[in-house]
């Protein structure tokens, strides 16, 4: 079982507004718009093992 969730955010929205160009350029560093994916793939837990039966000494 899984799933895949995508998005994309405004690093400035979130207050991360330093990074500097490329030397020589006026291109930045990182974009302002930034691709977030998360992939998940889960498992379901193991049935538990049966209980012991108690000891009758």
């Amino acid at each position: 079982m899984g799933f895949t969730a995508e998005t994309k955010i405004n690093r400035r929205d979130y207050g991360v507004n330093y990074g500097g160009n490329i030397p020589g350029t006026t291109t930045p560093v990182i974009a302002d718009e930034i691709d977030i994916r998360i992939e998940v793939e889960a498992t379901p837990p193991r049935p538990a093992a049966p209980a012991a039966a108690p000891k009758t000494d």
